[in-house]
């Protein structure tokens, strides 16, 4: 809650100090212009915004308000505001749509057995669209993983996106986020046949 459209609210938030959880959803409310209930629903840690990981919210009174919330992703103040624009388009630089793959199953002949294994169990699970279902891809840098995994998806007919792992400036992103930003991925695509 620090700026709210260009306005410094640091200090009305210092001014609140360390209201009490039912305080700090009235404080909202009043501020947001909405109905306690709605924000309190809002709030919840198994709401959508906090389950999803799009915001942690701190419910004890040791918090001063300020740092009661924090938004773990932040998008581009018109994409969120802009009722037309997509969860996706809001997270476009974490999670990101990958490339073709530059590869195909031919290049792949030393895990052959295995994909024949994998890649009809990934299309049953799609079709069934069975939530939960993970693979793990290890090896070194530079050893294929993630044409692998295009190939994968290309095979399935499906679109594979990735969770970023630098930001725009290029620094790495430290690994809670990215899983915050895989659980987001996952809300995303709940209902659509994707790779992650």
């Amino acid at each position: 809650l620090r700026d709210i459209e260009g306005y410094d609210t640091s200090e009305t938030a210092e001014l609140l100090g360390h209201p009490s959880h039912a305080r700090f959803i009235k404080y909202v409310a009043l501020t947001l212009v909405l109905l306690e209930p709605e924000v309190r629903a809002a709030l919840d840690k198994r709401a959508i915004l906090a389950s999803s990981g799009i915001i942690m919210v701190d419910n004890s009174s040791q918090s001063d308000f300020a740092d009661r919330f924090e938004l773990i992703f932040y998008a581009d103040a018109a994409d969120m505001l802009n009722p037309m624009a997509s969860p996706l388009e809001m997270f476009r630089d974490t999670i990101v749509p990958t490339q073709p793959p530059q590869l195909t199953l031919a290049d792949y002949p030393h895990v052959r057995q295995p994909l024949d294994l994998l890649i009809p169990y990934l299309r049953h699970a799609l079709q069934e669209d069975r939530p939960g279902v993970n693979l793990l891809l290890h090896g070194a840098p530079g050893t294929g993983k993630s044409q692998l995994a295009r190939v994968v998806a290309q095979q399935l007919e499906v679109a594979l996106h990735e969770i970023a792992h630098e930001d725009n400036e290029g620094d790495p992103i430290k690994p809670n986020r990215r899983m915050r930003a895989l659980r987001i991925a996952h809300g995303i695509f709940r209902n659509q046949p994707t790779l992650l």
